[in-house]
């Protein structure tokens, strides 16, 4: 009887250890908290007690169980308890977020049998399990409708393209698909991704940052308003550019009109001159692309001026060609700077 009820004790000690070493994952998954059919919802939710509440309840049935198997005399049959005893008996070692994790001995499953180490995510290696996105924290902006999911996404060069895929202008239906993608559409990043690679860089290897890294009411909003959000997320900006000692910044489509200003931002992207662009305390060479977006619609235009004609189609043809050798010689340009490769 008291074998029985000792392999009932340990698989739920079992179980209860495997929720504490899952949940940070499960937190850690945005599309279970903050998306429902793709679409990103503002709603916050408050997890702050969650860890408290799960050691406690794990602490209370491993002292009933180690309670149980002090009271039991060894016998046939419990060969199997011994591993997992150690286990409950281990000392805990405090997290960084609170989390109690178990060190000193190995993990074991229900079955009895040794648990694979679960590896931590790189992005999250070192810092708390609950820890929200600087945008997601950010107050500065009161009319924002939610903060962009993934607004920064690290790489490993001195290089952020700065770009914007919200609600803006004509595009007022955007949806925030950056859980997934770098810009809008698998069509830019794969575009983006071809030019970057013809320069001998990997997509990877940049910093990308939305500016501004929340989504707004599009319809509503005036130029004071988006002046406003602009400088306020220049913030967020300064402190990629001091923390990853950013040296070259590309600032692409929207986010580029609301740094410069429409006709400053197509002369810039024209003449793919260098830029010293001043970020709040800070400096950084900036140069002025294309979207992606833009060149796609070129492509579009000249498929649609075919049925108008072989003439304007080659007219077409010619500016298309003539803004992706544009924008590979702005690239070109910015990423033989000094300290880039």
């Amino acid at each position: 009887m008291n074998t029985g009820t000792e392999r009932k004790k340990g698989k739920a000690s079992d179980i209860m250890r495997q929720i504490l070493e899952d949940l940070h994952q499960v937190l850690e998954n945005e599309d279970l908290l903050w998306n429902v059919g793709e679409e990103t919802h503002p709603e916050k939710y408050d997890f702050s007690g969650m860890s408290t509440l799960l050691r406690q309840v794990y602490e209370n049935e491993s002292s009933a169980a180690n309670q149980a198997d002090q009271r039991s005399q060894p016998g046939v049959g419990q060969t199997r308890a011994a591993p997992e005893r150690k286990a409950r008996s281990t000392q805990y070692e405090q997290s960084p977020s609170g989390f109690s994790s178990i060190s000193g001995s190995p993990s074991y499953a229900a079955s009895g049998e040794p648990r694979a180490e679960r590896p931590v995510t790189p992005s999250r290696a070192g810092q708390p399990f609950l820890e929200l996105p600087a945008n997601q924290k950010c107050t500065l902006c009161n009319d924002r409708i939610y903060a962009t999911r993934r607004f920064l996404i690290q790489g490993s060069r001195p290089v952020v393209v700065v770009h914007f895929e919200g609600p803006f202008g004509k595009n007022i239906e955007a949806r925030d698909r950056s859980g997934k993608l770098y810009f809008a559409s698998e069509q830019e990043d794969d575009l983006f991704r071809r030019m970057v690679e013809r320069l001998g860089f990997r997509m990877e290897e940049l910093h990308f940052q939305q500016l501004p890294a929340c989504h707004f009411v599009a319809e509503t909003s005036t130029a004071e308003d988006w002046n406003e959000r602009t400088a306020n997320c220049l913030t967020h900006l300064e402190d990629t550019i001091q923390r990853e000692a950013i040296k070259l910044a590309l600032i692409t489509g929207p986010a580029a009109v609301l740094l410069f200003g429409e006709q400053a931002a197509r002369k810039f992207s024209e003449s793919g001159e260098v830029i010293q662009m001043p970020v709040l305390s800070a400096t950084v060479a900036a140069v002025v692309v294309r979207s992606p977006a833009a060149i796609l619609s070129l492509e579009s235009r000249t498929r649609k001026a075919a049925s108008s004609g072989e003439e304007a189609q080659k007219q077409a043809r010619e500016q298309e060609i003539q803004a992706k050798k544009q924008i590979l010689a702005s690239l070109e340009k910015a990423f033989s700077l000094p300290g880039i490769r």
